[in-house]
């Protein structure tokens, strides 16, 4: 059985999540706000987009009979608890919290 790209792809997107939020997290008292800012936005794009993918994967993968299930399933959970100090970290510099 062949292992399914989007779950994958999704997964990948998932660790560079990981990652764009350790470097910022380290470089942030470095930066101005307003650049922070921006890498939340892409960030949070990043999330959604591997969220679509994953749910896309899933469908796929089940209707196709493939493999990539754990994959996709991980790629899901990530995004979704990184999605948290996502949107706390734009509320945060918006002036909200």
């Amino acid at each position: 059985m062949a292992k399914s790209r989007l779950a994958i792809v999704s997964f990948i997107l998932a660790l560079i999540q990981i990652l764009f939020l350790l470097f910022i997290f380290y470089i942030a008292a470095l930066l101005p706000d307003y650049i922070i800012k921006q890498y939340f936005r892409i960030m949070l794009f990043i999330s959604l987009l591997t969220i679509v993918l994953a749910v896309i994967s899933l469908v796929s993968i089940k209707k196709n009979n493939l493999k990539g299930k754990s994959f996709a399933i991980i790629a899901l959970v990530i995004s979704g608890l990184l999605d948290i100090p996502i949107f706390i970290g734009l509320l945060r510099l918006s002036g909200i919290l």
